[in-house]
């Protein structure tokens, strides 16, 4: 720990007898002044020379060095671990990138801003001995989210500069819930990334604001019919923009567009899906996804009224053409196709033949489909799953 200053040391002897003398007189004045003077003074002694602490963090080739101390120790340490790296480990290290900076400043690191907090945090709680104030959080790091990255993730939707959003022309050609679809992963992809940011809300304010524009100007552009008009057909509550799908005996499933700070969850991080671009592609078939998805029919076997999936391609680039369902997303040229769950079963197994699509055509051309209005009368309530 470091060592106590002499300054904090005497205000906090004197607030002692002055709490023992308003004790006795019911005269606060004093004790209150010289208690508010202490809470402003600094209590230890920030470059005490016997404290030195070093901390170090490191992702891939990206390394951060925290060092308690003054610039002359953090100089030196650049230095030795120049040596270390070129004799032990044969590598150099970038004069260019290496930089020695005071926490003051902004250090960037793994696409966040890390800045000491000099702010100060007065707390007031319950102990053993009473009620006590005490300062706390003092010269605490924050993560920062980079103004310089959300106007260059902006820039995409609009101007940054008036935040003002402008329609995407390639999103045209796909249907109202797609395009829906495409702009939550792409807002998703990058708040996420920066879920962890202490000014998350302050940044994503802006992002939402020029992404939400730039999603009513696309509809509004495919429609052919103003924002104004997108927006009041759209919005189901203060906030909130919804596309509706109304599903076979399940009613109407709403897709909420993304487009509130109060959506936000900050939930803790994990590292199962770090660094993953957007997965908008899925997004982006030939035919409209929600029309095949309602119809809850296998697109290889043809059965209906059973729960269906989704298998999903990168590109049809990836498809070799040998087998006879990777011929048929070629010809169709789709990157996706809703499948039963037996039939998405055996195509991951490698298991799914031409056969069984041809004995489900000749089944079917002799019996009636189930769900349908046949002489069992069965009410069918299909499920969907994307996965």
């Amino acid at each position: 720990m470091r060592r106590l200053r002499g300054e904090y040391d005497r205000l906090r002897q004197a607030v002692k007898r002055a709490k023992c003398k308003a004790r006795a007189t019911g005269d606060w004045t004093r004790y209150k002044h010289l208690r508010q003077q202490m809470l402003q003074t600094e209590a230890r002694d920030p470059m005490d020379l016997d404290y030195r602490r070093m901390y170090y963090v490191r992702y891939a080739d990206d390394f951060l060095v925290g060092i308690n101390g003054n610039q002359a120790e953090a100089e030196a340490m650049k230095s030795w671990l120049a040596d270390y790296l070129s004799n032990a480990l044969q590598l150099d290290l970038s004069a260019e990138k290496t930089l020695v900076t005071s926490a003051k400043e902004r250090v960037r690191f793994l696409g966040y801003d890390i800045k000491r907090w000099s702010g100060t945090r007065i707390l007031r709680y319950r102990s053993t001995q009473g009620i006590k104030t005490q300062r706390t959080g003092t010269y605490k790091l924050s993560l920062l989210m980079p103004p310089e990255k959300t106007v260059a993730f902006a820039r995409e939707y609009g101007n940054p500069t008036t935040w003002q959003g402008k329609h995407r022309s390639k999103l045209l050609n796909l249907s109202e819930l797609e395009i829906l679809m495409t702009y939550n992963a792409e807002v998703r992809g990058f708040l996420g990334y920066y879920s962890l940011a202490d000014n998350l809300k302050d940044g994503a304010g802006g992002v939402l604001w020029i992404t939400a524009r730039s999603f009513f100007c696309t509809i509004a552009n495919k429609r052919n019919c103003s924002v104004k008009n997108i927006m009041k057909t759209l919005k189901k509550g203060p906030g909130r923009y919804v596309i509706s799908l109304e599903k076979a005996g399940k009613g109407t499933k709403e897709y909420e567009l993304i487009a509130s700070t109060k959506q936000l969850k900050r939930e803790k991080g994990t590292y199962g899906q770090v660094d993953l671009t957007p997965k908008t592609w899925r997004y982006q078939s030939r035919n409209e996804l929600g029309r095949r998805l309602i119809a809850c029919e296998c697109e290889w076997c043809g059965i209906r009224g059973s729960q269906v999936e989704v298998h999903h391609i990168r590109k049809l680039g990836n498809l070799k053409g040998k087998t006879p369902w990777e011929r048929q997303m070629i010809e169709r040229r789709r990157k996706t196709m809703v499948l039963c769950v037996e039939c998405h079963d055996e195509l991951h197994v490698g298991t799914l033949s031409e056969k069984k699509k041809m004995l489900r055509k000749t089944w079917r051309a002799g019996y009636p489909e189930r769900g349908t209005s046949g002489s069992e009368g069965v009410s069918v309530k299909p499920d969907v799953a994307i996965c």
